[in-house]
């Protein structure tokens, strides 16, 4: 069964370090979730599925980013349509991170 939680500031800092790998999954965007390493650090994550294979983007790390703005950039995520708009939107925040490196 997988861990279903309403993901919080308190939810992620009290999670348990396992030893393991494993993810909390959020109630109410589909896929958002925090992995919890077995270093203890903790990240925001998604999963999604494009062209029938399970992919995962790491949204970012966590105190860097709160359990909030997690969820507001995995609804963006998600609320795409397009096959492959998540990968394509992510290829082009490296393009445009590269060209204003320069």
């Amino acid at each position: 069964m997988v861990n279903r939680l309403k993901l919080n500031e308190k939810n992620v800092r009290d999670a348990a370090n396992l030893g393991r790998d494993y993810q909390i999954f959020d109630t109410d965007v589909r896929g958002f979730s925090i992995t919890i390493y077995p270093s203890g650090n903790r990240a925001f994550t998604l999963d999604y599925r494009v062209g029938g294979r399970q992919r995962r983007m790491t949204i970012g790390r966590w105190p860097e980013w709160n359990t909030v703005a997690a969820r507001e950039r995995a609804k963006n995520c998600g609320a795409t349509s397009t096959r492959g708009s998540i990968l394509s939107a992510r290829r082009n925040r490296r393009v445009r991170r590269r060209e204003s490196a320069t």
